[in-house]
């Protein structure tokens, strides 16, 4: 009887909402066609309502070094990004930085063009999912789809580009502040039209997921494609308290920006030359 009380009780709390202050690690690998390595990221997050924090324990890429954090306290309405090595933080705006593809225009004297084209998305399939993590889920696919036209000194390329998605959703991850990293919907690319194209097929589903997989097929003009796969899975999911300051900036820390602009350069150069290099200002120690 003992042993069947406990197990009544464990599958009562992997049923039940997570209480305010969660703690989750979650891996993200994506592999490309034709490329011998992969990238992974690797990460420790604690959650309490629209407050997060997400640690990177092992990250593909260099602005997100290991020891670096993302940190919100409004759901991810304001993101920033916190670099513990050079002491500096910034604010993490993906649609804006995404948006700097569309000024490379401007920012190269014209010689990088990027344009969107036929932009459409679709929820392809919803019903439930299997148990992620002894979690009851809800298992969504949806599909997205646009054409890339880049222009480099004069020489043109137009891609399509199509991604799938299987997400396994729990309900009982209600917190906006998982957000900032367990993403869903369709992707952003930083151009409004395009956007709201990828968004017109989408309806929101309560939650977010326990993990993901999507699957991106980037077709040339001459029928050539290449396919990634990128796989996004909690590992660990547990009610915890975060620690003291999690949710804060540390003090003495200096503002940068990721954000490259115009003014910035004397003449249009590489415009992701400099990210984490501006010089801001400081955060008050008071």
């Amino acid at each position: 009887m003992t042993r069947v009380r406990f197990s009544a009780a464990a599958l009562l709390l992997a049923s039940s909402p997570l209480a305010a202050g969660v703690y989750y690690e979650a891996t993200t690998k994506t592999t490309t066609e034709g490329r011998q390595t992969g990238d992974a990221y690797t990460v420790r997050a604690w959650v309490e309502g629209d407050r997060a924090k997400v640690l990177f324990d092992e990250s593909a890429n260099p602005m997100m070094a290991q020891g670096s954090y993302l940190v919100t306290n409004d759901g991810g309405a304001t993101v920033y990004l916190v670099n513990t090595e050079d002491q500096t933080y910034a604010a993490f705006d993906l649609e804006k930085m995404l948006s700097v593809v569309g000024d490379l225009d401007e920012m190269t004297g014209g010689a990088v063009s990027i344009d969107f084209a036929d932009g459409s998305s679709e929820v392809l399939s919803r019903g439930p999912g299997e148990a992620v993590l002894g979690r009851p889920t809800t298992r969504l696919e949806w599909k997205a789809a646009f054409t890339m036209k880049m222009k480099i000194l004069g020489m043109s390329r137009e891609n399509r580009i199509e991604t799938v998605t299987e997400a396994w959703l729990s309900d009982q991850l209600g917190d906006q502040g998982f957000g900032i990293w367990l993403r869903k919907g369709p992707p952003k690319t930083g151009d409004a039209d395009l956007d709201a194209a990828l968004a017109a097929g989408w309806q929101d589903f309560d939650g977010f997921p326990l993990k993901s997989v999507t699957r991106t097929v980037n077709t040339g003009e001459k029928g050539k494609s290449r396919t990634s796969i990128s796989t996004t899975e909690v590992s660990v999911l547990r009610e915890e308290a975060a620690p003291a300051g999690a949710f804060e900036i540390p003090a003495g820390f200096t503002e940068v920006s990721l954000m490259p602009t115009v003014a910035d350069e004397e003449e249009p150069t590489n415009p992701l030359k400099g990210l984490f290099g501006r010089k801001g200002k400081k955060k008050d120690g008071s």
